[in-house]
């Protein structure tokens, strides 16, 4: 029986960049991250301010709607990006630190 090659697996840095994440059209740098991080700790604050008001009238409703719609959009853009960062190299702690904080969010 002729025996089987195995080829080791290119490093990121060794695949072209067609084949790779275009991360950085979500989010250019952690810092820009950090800023989105904080802007859903607003929205939740802010949200919470609806709890027993949303059937006030249709105008407290919507904005409630509104609001969700941005925490929940950026909240989004955040743990996505995370976990994708951290899913690029496991052993990098700095992106596995951002995944578990977006997931704790």
């Amino acid at each position: 029986m002729p025996e089987l090659k195995t080829k080791a697996l290119p490093k990121r840095d060794e695949i072209d960049s067609k084949y790779k994440w275009k991360l950085e059209d979500i989010y250019a740098s952690i810092d820009d991250w950090e800023k989105d991080f904080s802007k859903v700790k607003e929205y939740i604050s802010q949200i919470v301010k609806f709890k027993g008001t949303l059937s006030k009238d249709s105008n407290t409703l919507l904005e409630c709607l509104k609001q969700s719609n941005q925490l929940m959009s950026t909240n989004d853009r955040v743990f996505v990006y995370a976990r994708m960062k951290k899913d690029e190299n496991n052993a990098d702690s700095t992106y596995q630190s951002l995944a578990d904080r977006a997931s704790a969010l």
